[in-house]
């Protein structure tokens, strides 16, 4: 936290205090976010995440279903060619 917001917390809970008393003051300040709201997330910053997230997951589901068909279209292939020449040999 930067000494300038340190000191307008500070001058806020000053005048609070005056105001509505110690205890109000304390409780309201404690409702404050501990940072600046700048770095307080939204709900447009949250829908964004979740919609990266989302695309990012769709993503690897992607890549791993064509993992998964390369490696197992070969061994199906091969199982079901060795089953043929197991076949035409009895």
């Amino acid at each position: 936290m930067a000494v300038d917001e340190q000191k307008l917390r500070r001058s806020l809970h000053d005048r609070l205090e005056a105001t509505l008393g110690a205890d109000e003051a304390a409780l309201l300040m404690e409702y404050l976010p501990p940072v600046g709201w700048a770095d307080i997330a939204t709900k447009t910053d949250l829908d964004h995440l979740a919609i990266a997230t989302k695309q990012n997951l769709d993503s690897a589901i992607k890549d791993l279903k064509a993992t998964l068909l390369m490696w197992l279209m070969p061994t199906i292939l091969g199982s079901i060619a060795l089953a043929v020449t197991l076949a035409r040999t009895t």
